[in-house]
């Protein structure tokens, strides 16, 4: 078995895919957290090979990326589908999320206020509810079998959980017009694997 290193913030962030697929497999791995960003800076950034966080270390060799590591650790463990069309399938679903975060971020790092609430309205009112409905069509378009991909849990399921668990806080109705999702994220949850680490991991905002 590889001995696994995931260096990162005490955030949930770009990092918490990889930590769930770990939690999923039920993999031993160190989850080095910066204290802070001069921590980061300071004594772990010239590590990275890519000068980013999270960087992952496999055996001593490091990985940037986070959907590179992500899906690293998912195809190491058996979470990335039995086929070619399951990897399809997972990817479809990774590209789908990838660009819901692009607005996601615009919207929380935009400094004004003015701008910054419209595009919350924009989010919650338009962009979101589409974007759910869209995972809605993909999960239900496999057949009724309670996956994105495939006949078992996978990288897909992890990351729409992940992503759509914590929309759902800020954004509540969000998932309003989804048939198949909200029972989806409870299932996810409930998994004990899952379960386990959502009780156990640190208690961050991000």
């Amino acid at each position: 078995m590889p001995t696994y290193k995931l260096y990162y913030f005490n955030a949930k962030g770009n990092a918490e895919i990889t930590r769930l697929v770990f939690a999923a497999a039920g993999v031993e791995y160190e989850d080095i957290r910066f204290k802070d960003r001069d921590d980061w800076l300071n004594n772990y950034k010239h590590l990275s090979p890519t000068g980013q966080c999270p960087f992952l270390e496999v055996d001593g060799k490091k990985i940037g990326q986070s959907l590179a590591i992500a899906r690293l650790v998912a195809r190491e463990q058996g979470l990335y589908g039995e086929s070619n069309m399951d990897g399809a399938m997972i990817d479809q679903v990774l590209y789908t999320l990838d660009d819901l975060t692009k607005p996601l971020i615009d919207w929380h790092f935009e400094k004004d206020e003015a701008k910054k609430a419209e595009k919350e309205k924009k989010l919650a009112e338009e962009t979101l509810p589409e974007s759910m409905q869209r995972l809605d069509k993909l999960l239900k378009g496999n057949g009724g079998k309670g996956y994105f991909a495939g006949n078992k849990l996978s990288i897909a399921d992890l990351a729409v959980f992940n992503q759509c668990s914590g929309l759902v806080v800020k954004f509540p109705k969000c998932m309003d017009k989804c048939k198949e999702l909200p029972a989806f994220i409870d299932r996810i949850k409930a998994l004990p694997k899952i379960a386990d680490w959502l009780a156990k991991r640190p208690q961050t905002d991000f």
